[in-house]
């Protein structure tokens, strides 16, 4: 008997619990701060292989590009692991590595478009840009550069097939930083 009244009890308190209660108080006031975070995240399209037998370059371009107040995301080329030479050119290789190794001088090159004939050349000099495209906050599309092109110097080659690795470096930076001339 004592645990059905004891148990009868503890209904009615939680039920009492449940029920809205009023407050009153004399002309005071409240506030609540209420938040929200969108947290940056972008991803950079860059081809894995270019034939350049069919193509001369490729456009840089983002499936999304969400970024924090006053930043830009750039792409730039890793000099210290794209160019051989002491950083300076970058080689397509044929039997790299062996005593039959030969090389193919390859310029890059960007510019706005494919359509652009203006280019800027990008290489591992030191001081000269890495930069070869400029996303801002929603756009999927490069707001600055963006289209990568090469220039072979194949003169004298022997017959094969060359082949050399870029890499990148994809960062944010402050959008005081980004002008026209990055």
């Amino acid at each position: 008997m004592r645990k059905r009244i004891f148990a009868f009890a503890l209904a009615i308190c939680l039920l009492c619990g449940t029920i809205p209660m009023s407050a009153y108080a004399a002309s005071s006031t409240g506030s609540t701060t209420v938040y929200y975070t969108v947290d940056s995240s972008y991803e950079v399209v860059i081809p894995s292989t270019i034939n350049l037998n069919e193509e001369d370059g490729f456009q840089f371009s983002a499936t999304s590009c969400v970024l924090p107040s006053g930043k830009v995301l750039y792409v730039a080329v890793d000099s210290a692991k794209t160019y051989t030479d002491g950083g300076v050119n970058f080689h397509l290789f044929n039997d790299k590595g062996t005593e039959d190794e030969s090389r193919i001088s390859c310029l890059l090159r960007v510019s706005s478009s494919e359509e652009d004939s203006s280019y800027t050349d990008v290489s591992g000099t030191v001081g000269a840009s890495q930069i070869v495209a400029v996303f801002g906050d929603g756009n999927l599309n490069p707001i600055l550069r963006g289209y990568m092109r090469f220039a072979l110097s194949a003169s004298n080659a022997p017959a094969g097939t060359y082949t050399g690795q870029i890499y990148f470096n994809i960062y944010l930076d402050d959008a005081s930083h980004y002008t026209e001339n990055s």
